[in-house]
């Protein structure tokens, strides 16, 4: 996905907005246009297959949890590797 950002109130003089439509662009069928300038998406130009209007909220990213659970399982190993050579060293002292 790629996004532009399109923010000019003239070159020179005023441009006239209709120079500047998704239309003048000549982008294929199969790429769409989501316009989200206002805060809100809009699709002006749907995939194919895909109606043209609101756009469905983009998904929110995953919590932290993943990062947590693999934190603690890493942090497991180290100790449980601790253990073992502490163990070992023990084991190997004289008496």
């Amino acid at each position: 996905m790629r996004t532009f950002d399109f923010d000019w109130d003239s070159v020179n003089q005023p441009v006239d907005s209709a120079l500047f439509t998704y239309a003048t662009f000549q982008i294929s069928d199969n790429v769409g246009i989501l316009d989200d300038s206002t805060g809100q998406p809009v699709w002006l130009k749907a995939l194919p297959g895909q109606d043209a209007g609101p756009a469905r909220e983009q998904p929110t990213p995953r919590s932290g949890w993943g990062v947590v659970v693999a934190t603690g399982i890493l942090v497991l190993v180290l100790l449980a590797l601790v253990v073992a050579r502490l163990a070992k060293r023990a084991k190997s002292r004289p008496a």
